[in-house]
């Protein structure tokens, strides 16, 4: 499975977002659950840099929570993370 995985993605990767539509017969290449797990991974990606980012100008934990809009748990685990990479 993984195998096939690769190689879909890789020849899907080469491919522009039109040509992705005729190849999965879809009306809207969005409405696929590989573009759907990528938006929802930038996503994270992008909420636990803005995370980072607040926590560098020192603002409380409660406070980015608040202001992103994400559970405070969220935050303390991307902040953990971080803190472990950096060790």
């Amino acid at each position: 499975m993984e195998l096939i995985e690769t190689v879909v993605i890789y020849k899907l990767g080469r491919l522009s977002r039109e040509e992705i539509q005729t190849v999965l017969q879809v009306h809207d290449s969005r409405e696929t659950r590989v573009c759907q797990e990528a938006k929802d991974e930038g996503i994270k990606e992008g909420t636990a840099r803005a995370i980072v980012k607040l926590a560098a100008k020192k603002m409380p934990a409660d406070e980015i929570a608040s202001t992103l809009e994400v559970d405070i748990d969220l935050v303390y685990q991307v902040l953990k993370r971080r803190s472990a990479t950096e060790n």
